[in-house]
């Protein structure tokens, strides 16, 4: 006997009104040592011998792993859902779809209820916690399933990957007390849990090895999460640290070469060359040879260890490169001149290289000295 065990009270014979109860407390204290306490709609708390009471309806009902109820078969009448709630008694996953169902289309509407809760109090003689503890046990078992299938389906042509023992075997939970250590946790995890009490039970798992497991599936997940959030961290104090140093470091008029990552809107210039043009608090600009890229992160960017006179020699490549790129429109040609010079690191000209240059510069119009 379990807490929320619908129980029969037997006390009375038949010449008494039979009366149906909900198991509350298990451990009976002083004058009620030994006993149960259970709850009875519309009259309150009491306290019986357990040989009193037949469990008619366990917290754990003897499940059903067949036939799956849809929520969206409009053809099935509130007459036939609630037959599936009474037989409730036998499988828990079909009454918890019905009262999905139930819930979702306001059908407690036809026979004058409220709400919802209304129903299942009136109609069940269901608490809040009883009713909803159905719903999300049939909810866990449908994914159960929905997981099964899908990965059967997927294993239809293969033969050398192993199965995991509750699919190839078709083990799934046959009671609520089974199922009720997973619905509190996210669906991705539910089949780990489930599979690995599976497994540590070679069969069918208990209600105690379910939860067992289950707390050891949530303590590796929040281990895990604490590595991902440390690691984060780790990451962006790294990062500032490198930003700090990198802008102690950077001075206008620097060359530095874009290493832009993936996800940067850099990306289109990566190993480019660039003029730093100005050093701000947390970032700088960098002249490149068709725009100047305001706000860079200085992770982002190679300082080029070179001459004042190298400098110098870019400083003004850069100024001559810039000045092309703006004339419109640049044909392909030179275009492909212009990359190749905005990503070589020699920024001395050798003469015919000069000579392209020029001529390039006469052929756009800029006017040269």
């Amino acid at each position: 006997m379990e807490i929320d065990n619908r129980v029969r009270i037997k006390v009375g014979g038949s010449s008494r009104k039979e009366k149906i109860a909900l198991v509350k407390n298990l451990e009976g204290k002083g004058t009620n040592k030994n006993k149960v306490q259970v709850y009875i709609e519309g009259a309150g708390y009491f306290w019986y011998f357990p040989e009193d009471l037949e469990v008619i309806e366990e917290a754990g009902i003897e499940v059903v792993a067949a036939e799956i109820v849809e929520e969206s078969d409009h053809s099935k009448t509130l007459e036939q859902l609630e037959a599936r709630i009474a037989q409730g008694l036998k499988g828990y996953y079909q009454a918890g779809l019905a009262l999905i169902k139930i819930q979702n289309e306001a059908l407690y509407e036809e026979l004058g209820y409220r709400s919802f809760e209304q129903y299942f109090r009136e109609r069940w003689g269901m608490e809040r916690t009883a009713a909803f503890r159905f719903i999300k046990a049939a909810i866990a078992t449908r994914h159960l399933i929905e997981v099964k299938n899908n990965n059967v389906a997927n294993w239809q042509h293969q033969t050398s990957e192993e199965k995991p023992l509750w699919i190839e075997s078709d083990i799934l939970p046959e009671n609520e007390s089974q199922i009720r250590s997973l619905t509190g946790y996210d669906p991705e995890i539910q089949p780990v849990i489930w599979e690995r009490a599976v497994e540590e039970a070679q069969g069918k798992p208990t209600a105690k090895i379910v939860k067992k497991v289950a707390k050891e599936v949530a303590k590796e997940v929040e281990s895990k999460q604490t590595e991902i959030d440390l690691d984060r961290i780790e990451k962006e104090n790294l990062a500032e640290a490198r930003t700090s140093i990198s802008l102690e470091l950077l001075s206008v008029g620097d060359i530095c070469v874009i290493q832009a990552g993936e996800e940067s809107e850099l990306r289109r210039y990566q190993g480019f060359w660039g003029v730093v043009t100005e050093v701000g608090e947390f970032s700088c600009n960098v002249e490149v040879y068709d725009r100047t890229v305001e706000w860079v992160k200085p992770e982002y960017l190679v300082k080029l260890e070179i001459s004042q006179e190298e400098k110098e020699r870019a400083v003004a490549l850069m100024g001559r490169l810039r000045t092309i790129a703006e004339k419109e429109p640049v044909e392909r040609m030179i275009s492909a001149i212009l990359l190749e010079l905005a990503k070589r690191r020699d920024f001395k000209l050798a003469e015919r290289e000069e000579q392209i240059l020029a001529l390039i510069e006469r052929l756009v119009g800029i006017a040269i000295d």
